[in-house]
């Protein structure tokens, strides 16, 4: 009798494994990519987020634009004023909102649930203490400039 070898084409065990791994290795990662993007998407979707981001778009062009200013703060710390040769422009902290006033006229609300603020001026840096309310929960915020 003759030993008759045949060649089957089909997987080997090797590919087997190799395919079952990289099967797991997928189905490990989906869950947490879903996790990242629903919280991703819930930072970005949340308007407390996107108010303190044009505050902050608001403050810088406003600093940019203010380069040999003078600033001050009040006594409380809640009020940041800027001083130029041609105009005087208040942040204020009133009624839990954050308003903006320019020359003292018309009162622009920049940020509301604000539960409080403090600036701090620092050598040439401007440091903007936020405790703000959204949702029921509170949170901390704190801006260089």
């Amino acid at each position: 009798m003759k030993n008759v070898i045949r060649r089957i084409n089909a997987f080997t065990y090797i590919e087997a494994i190799f395919t079952l791994f990289i099967t797991v290795l997928i189905l490990s990662v989906v869950p947490i990519l879903i996790k990242t993007s629903s919280t991703i998407h819930q930072v970005y979707n949340n308007p407390a987020f996107v108010e303190l981001e044009f505050y902050a778009y608001d403050m810088t062009k406003d600093l940019q634009s203010a380069k040999n200013a003078e600033f001050h703060t009040n006594i409380s710390n809640d009020t940041l004023i800027m001083k130029t040769k041609h105009r005087i422009t208040r942040y204020e902290f009133k009624n839990f909102k954050i308003v903006k006033t320019i020359n003292g006229g018309g009162n622009i609300t920049m940020l509301n649930n604000v539960l409080n603020v403090r600036y701090e001026i620092k050598n040439k840096t401007i440091v903007v203490h936020l405790k703000l309310l959204e949702s029921g929960h509170k949170f901390e915020k704190t801006i260089y400039f």
